[in-house]
């Protein structure tokens, strides 16, 4: 997976595709200057767009030229992503569409390559759902755009996305709801992008973190209604959906220490090489009945139970994981995860 942005030199001019614009620069001038002009001129020729998000277009949030206020700060340059916008005219209204019509668009500084844009989007996607509980149920892609097609005011017609090359199979996803995130969120999931980006394990992380969120996740109304009136679902499908969840959770932790091993002073090492304090107790006060353990005794816990209820098919325990020990292992999960960001980060 690339890193930080290359060099320009290591990508050819294809003048027939207009990919760049040749500058001469004479002998006084910095090569790193002309980097960074030819960088700013490709950020202008190629663009994508990115499905799902709403930009913030709450005047209180904007610079005077309508920019995001902070983006400058983001960092995501470290990724070679360069954030900006545009607004789509004749997005289909549906029941149940969320706010308006202007989306986040960014380009790449080594040009237009499809699985980086995939990368940020899921990065994206993935920090919203660890730091914040977002799950989108339309994950966001990005649409290659040509920034030609952008009129004045950044505004770009639909069938212009349409039309665009290797948009073809997504265009269905032009017509999905888009749902709009507090300017606070976005400035601090923006922040943690490059450490997802630039580390597949915590890529992992976060897509099974989403996963488990998505298929069951308990506001406090929840936990509240389940610590009174019993929290073991009756229903076979539940069951499922639980022990899926649980799963998930497990597999977000597992995809950062690795298999917790039977020789416990290596799996203590492993804890703390990821900024993890193994005999730090936790628990969450909500969760009545579910008691505080260090975390190394609940990782521990937690994976003797989806090894005897959840990973298998047959097996001669009772399938009866709860809401309740559904949601402690979910935030147990979430704090590994948070953690290891934080100790990347540093």
């Amino acid at each position: 997976m690339p890193g930080a942005a290359a060099d320009t030199e290591d990508f050819p001019c294809r003048t027939h595709h207009h990919r760049y614009i040749i500058i001469q620069c004479g002998d006084e001038r910095d090569v790193n200057t002309k980097n960074k002009i030819l960088i700013k001129i490709r950020k202008i020729i190629e663009m994508y767009l990115l499905t799902g998000l709403i930009y913030p277009d709450n005047p209180k949030f904007l610079d005077e030229e309508g920019v995001l206020k902070g983006i400058e700060n983001l960092n995501l340059e470290s990724i070679g992503v360069f954030l900006s916008n545009v607004e789509i005219e004749t997005i289909p209204r549906k029941t149940g569409y969320m706010g308006g019509n202007r989306r986040f668009a960014f380009s790449l500084s080594n040009g237009d390559n499809d699985a980086v844009a995939q990368c940020f989007a899921d990065a994206m996607m993935f920090a919203l759902a660890v730091m914040y509980d977002i799950g989108i149920d339309n994950p966001p892609v990005p649409l290659r755009i040509n920034k030609d097609n952008v009129k004045i005011g950044e505004i770009i017609q639909r069938q212009d996305i349409v039309n665009c090359k290797n948009n073809y199979e997504k265009n269905e996803l032009l017509y999905h709801e888009a749902i709009g995130v507090p300017h606070i969120i976005l400035s601090r999931v923006f922040q943690a992008i490059p450490i997802f980006f630039l580390n597949p394990p915590m890529m992992n992380s976060g897509s099974f973190y989403r996963e488990s969120i998505l298929k069951i996740w308990l506001c406090e109304d929840d936990v509240s209604e389940l610590s009174l009136d019993g929290d073991t679902p009756t229903s076979v499908v539940e069951k499922t959906n639980i022990e899926t969840a649980y799963q998930n959770a497990y597999k977000a932790i597992e995809a950062i220490i690795g298999e917790p091993s039977s020789d416990k002073d290596k799996f203590r090492n492993k804890l703390k090489a990821q900024g993890i304090n193994p005999d730090e107790i936790i628990g969450y006060d909500a969760l009545r009945g579910i008691r505080e353990e260090t975390i190394f005794n609940k990782i521990l816990n937690m994976q003797e139970t989806r090894d005897t209820k959840a990973a298998h098919g047959k097996t001669g325990r009772p399938r009866d994981i709860g809401y309740l020990e559904l949601a402690d292992k979910q935030k147990l999960a979430k704090y590994i995860i948070l953690r290891t960001v934080s100790h990347l980060s540093q």
